[in-house]
């Protein structure tokens, strides 16, 4: 079944209206009319009994709060044996071509497994060195936010497997690149991306980064991550080591 059936969209059930009401505006006006939302895991429902369970340290909450909402996630797809599901926080902004961008990304990995591709924009992309026309997706050793991405099931599986017996104290995007060798799966990048974060261009605020909402930060963000983008990723020595011989699992 086709990721595209299975979206689902991290969420807080109180105090976030303005972000719900953007998530039911937004995605049916790019295509995207079948979603729901993971409720559960707000901060009043960290119970000790989950932090003890998921967490090795209690602190920062609402981190935690928002890495347990992934975690949620992907036991729903083991326990209803999702494929493929793609995963959008609340704050995202799609680009207009994404709907097509995204059936062509699930072409392009329809013989893949055990695997996340992280599909939104950050301060990092793809050295034109390793792109090719052809190609949207591109195997790298970490990830980036987890503001939007495809996850398989097989990394879905490992994922709760591993918080069987284990916890962590890492965020969401930290833990999924922290664990690529350890339960070995492939991490690919979808560029040109196709979503954006409010929370970090000053359209939303934020409780984890601590953004104000601000046209100030929305304005300096485009330029910014322009630089960052396609200036420096490819100047940065450390952007090339990202793609340079990647296990592939």
């Amino acid at each position: 079944m086709s990721f595209l059936e299975n979206i689902f969209i991290i969420h807080v059930s109180e105090g976030y209206e303005e972000r719900r009401k953007h998530i039911d505006s937004h995605l049916p006006q790019k295509g995207f009319y079948h979603y729901e939302y993971m409720l559960d895991g707000d901060i009043k429902d960290l119970t000790s009994e989950i932090l003890k369970k998921y967490f090795s340290n209690s602190n920062n909450l609402a981190e935690k709060s928002c890495a347990y909402k992934h975690i949620r996630v992907y036991e729903e797809m083991v326990v209803r044996n999702i494929e493929t599901a793609l995963v959008f926080e609340d704050d995202v902004f799609l680009t207009s071509d994404a709907l097509e961008q995204l059936k062509k990304v699930e072409n392009e990995i329809a013989n893949e497994r055990n695997y996340i591709v992280n599909i939104e924009q950050s301060n990092r992309s793809v050295p034109l060195y390793y792109k090719k026309k052809q190609n949207l997706c591109y195997l790298t050793s970490h990830t980036k936010r987890t503001g939007g991405y495809i996850i398989h099931l097989d990394v879905a599986k490992k994922f709760v497997q591993f918080f069987e017996s284990n916890t962590t104290a890492m965020p969401s995007d930290t833990f999924q690149t922290h664990m690529r060798e350890g339960l070995q799966y492939n991490i690919f990048w979808m560029d040109p991306p196709i979503v954006q974060q409010g929370s970090k261009d000053g359209t939303f605020e934020s409780k984890l980064s601590k953004r104000k909402k601000s046209r100030y930060t929305a304005f300096s963000s485009v330029f910014r991550d322009f630089y960052q983008r396609y200036i420096l990723t490819n100047l940065s020595k450390k952007r090339y080591r990202s793609f340079q011989n990647v296990v592939k699992y």
